[in-house]
């Protein structure tokens, strides 16, 4: 036996929206939809989507990381998202974080790897 692919899986109560929302904001592609299930990919990720949700809030374990989180905040915003927590640094971490709820009630981490060098001054710092 071996594993296939590993799917991160998400709720949604209308599946067109989700799914759009999905690919316009970070570009994901629609593998296969449907009303109860769809699938999107990004390389070798996929984000599922189980629908007949009722829009409940549900934080997931989904982070995305994006190389421009500003412009990323932007586009969840104008696109039906909500950002909970705006982008912040936090001291020795090589990240800037967030975390927004998509239209579906999903709550996602979103965030911005600063690179190698944010590593090692958090490093020192620790």
């Amino acid at each position: 036996m071996r594993v296939t692919v590993i799917k991160t899986m998400l709720m949604a109560q209308d599946m067109e929206r989700a799914v759009a929302f999905y690919r316009t904001v970070f570009g994901f592609n629609p593998k296969f939809t449907s009303e109860h299930w769809s699938e999107l990919s990004w390389k070798d990720a996929v984000v599922a989507l189980h629908g007949e949700h009722d829009g409940s809030q549900n934080r997931s374990c989904l982070s995305i990381e994006v190389d421009d989180i500003v412009t990323a905040a932007e586009a969840v915003a104008q696109n039906g998202g909500k950002m909970l927590v705006a982008p912040l640094r936090r001291e020795g971490e090589p990240i800037i974080y967030s975390e927004f709820m998509d239209a579906e009630g999903n709550i996602v981490m979103l965030t911005q790897f600063l690179g190698e060098d944010e590593i090692a001054a958090a490093d020192l710092l620790a």
